[in-house]
């Protein structure tokens, strides 16, 4: 369990430089909604580092398969939902979107402080969302198992 700690940290480290600069660049266009697209891409580069940095003991020959399937999924899925969400933002630039415009009317002067707040929540999610991705990089041995993906994953896969 301490071994995950580190691509743990790593991730968490990731999701506060990825939101803090958001935040700054969101602030200077006053358009607090590009979160939504950045959130969304942010996916495939925590796979990316969870991937690289994950430590594995006991590795089965397969086991690479499952990794790299997972890691696909999570980049075509993120760069999809980023993108859509990105040009549609664009789209409506410079008006910000509803929710956001009322959360800037609703906290007044107190904003900045507030809307960054809300920012790293959206990291700290992020990480939450994404430790599925954590623990199939630690696995190594798959239960039943074939072809390197064990049922679950067989049936996530086709999900997908």
């Amino acid at each position: 369990m301490t071994a995950l700690l580190l691509p743990l940290a790593l991730g968490l480290g990731f999701v506060f430089l990825e939101m803090t600069l958001t935040f700054f660049v969101a602030r200077r266009l006053r358009n607090f909604g590009i979160v939504d697209a950045v959130w969304s891409f942010g996916f495939g580069p925590i796979a990316l580092l969870w991937l690289a940095a994950t430590p594995r003991a006991t590795v089965a020959s397969d086991a690479p398969i499952r990794w790299f399937l997972l890691t696909g999924l999570v980049l075509v899925w993120s760069g999809r939902l980023g993108t859509h969400l990105g040009l549609r933002i664009a789209g409506h630039h410079p008006t910000e979107d509803v929710r956001y415009a009322e959360l800037r009317q609703k906290w007044g002067g107190d904003v900045d402080r507030r809307m960054y707040g809300f920012y790293l929540l959206q990291g700290v999610l992020q990480v939450v969302l994404a430790l599925p991705f954590l623990l199939v990089h630690a696995n190594g041995h798959p239960a039943g198992a074939w072809a390197g993906l064990s049922p679950w994953e067989w049936a996530g896969t086709a999900v997908w």
